[in-house]
């Protein structure tokens, strides 16, 4: 009975794992003359009422990324 359990509480976990995966957002950010913009703070924004979700940086090639993120429509802010 006791490894049933067990078996059955990893099969829940492993499934609840898999649900939260999530998808991922990614990108570059260039300035005006198309040079990568370095150190930009990029916020994901949800799209309904504009609430912060996740903030990222751009690194040195100005590309970000945004992970486990559920399905849904956002908005992008970015500013340097």
């Amino acid at each position: 009975m006791k490894k049933v359990f067990v078996l059955m509480a990893g099969l829940f976990l492993s499934m609840y794992s898999f649900a939260q995966g999530g998808n991922k957002i990614y990108g570059i950010i260039n300035a005006n003359d198309e040079a990568a913009l370095q150190g930009a703070t990029i916020e994901l924004l949800k799209a309904s009422d504009s609430s912060l979700i996740k903030v990222a940086l751009s690194n040195k090639d100005g590309k970000y990324e945004f992970e486990n993120i559920l399905d849904g429509q956002y908005i992008l802010s970015a500013s340097a």
